[in-house]
């Protein structure tokens, strides 16, 4: 697909056209620049396993080499250019197949960080960051991704499981590497205090939780916390907060017989009406019309 500022836009399909498995492997070596792109429906975890180049997001340029890795998300524009010996593997995939919130990955600060925050950052604010690993990190990530690749090659019974869970110890490898890396940093803009703040969040969503106090944990203003929390995940501190409120409440809804009340007020809402309007505009149903449905 070509876009409509004469760059081109990737799908999925133009590498796999397994719809049921949505998810490509490949190495790539580049002895010339990659032209700006970007994907329409899916996000790229790029591994550099050697030489470098000049990486081009949006309207900024940063340099990558050998033992960095990054994540690239579907709508944001990115290409190579003054590349040498640059060998890359791409790992290409839909990130709701993989459904990685119903993991306890989710609440590790350095997924939140790597994953969605970080990107976000290098596409609006010219953030620069990105993972480096140690020589040993290194080595295990590039066994994994071997096997991975190896895996999807061959195709053997069972393979899609096989992947997906490589896959994901892949990310929570990644995750706890970035933590290690950006605890022993200084960053001016740290993802990392964010993601702290978002599992924080999931920990303690059963309390009154303020936008100040969550900005105080992140160590930003709060107007600069509410315009990167919402460029980042798309809503606001608020909305998350209630988004994962009624995800439990769903959870109690359907395992346990407890009244609605009190599954309300055991997920942190305080006032009945409210509890109703966030759970029917999140779910368009009713608390009783959702249990009577599972």
């Amino acid at each position: 697909m070509q876009g409509s500022n004469d760059y081109k836009i990737y799908e999925l399909s133009e590498f796999t056209n397994d719809s049921s498995f949505p998810f490509f492997i490949q190495y790539g070596r580049h002895d010339n620049e990659l032209f700006i792109h970007s994907h329409k429906d899916f996000s790229e975890l790029t591994i550099v396993l050697s030489g470098e180049a000049c990486h081009i997001v949006e309207d900024e340029k940063m340099p990558v080499k050998k033992g960095e890795a990054f994540i690239v998300h579907g709508d944001t524009k990115h290409g190579y250019t003054d590349t040498h010996n640059f060998r890359i593997c791409n790992i290409m995939f839909r990130e709701d197949y993989f459904n990685l919130k119903k993991y306890d990955i989710s609440t590790m600060s350095g997924f939140q960080a790597m994953f969605y925050i970080e990107p976000g950052l290098v596409k609006n604010h010219h953030f620069t960051g990105r993972m480096s690993f140690e020589k040993e990190e290194f080595e295990q990530v590039k066994a994994t991704i071997a096997v991975m690749n190896n895996e999807y090659k061959q195709k053997k019974e069972g393979y899609k499981t096989f992947i997906t869970s490589k896959f994901i110890e892949l990310l929570v490898r990644l995750s706890r590497i970035y933590k290690t890396n950006r605890d022993r940093g200084e960053d001016k803009i740290s993802p990392l205090k964010l993601g702290e703040v978002i599992t924080w969040i999931d920990k303690n969503f059963r309390q009154e939780i303020s936008v100040e106090q969550l900005s105080e944990r992140a160590g930003y203003s709060e107007r600069h916390f509410l315009r990167i929390f919402k460029e980042t995940y798309h809503m606001t501190p608020t909305e998350y907060i209630n988004a994962v409120r009624i995800e439990h409440a769903c959870t109690k809804l359907r395992k346990t017989k407890e009244s609605v009340t009190d599954i309300a007020f055991d997920c942190g809402f305080k006032n009945m009406s409210y509890f109703y309007r966030v759970f029917g505009d999140k779910m368009n149903i009713t608390p009783k019309k959702y249990r009577k449905s599972i």
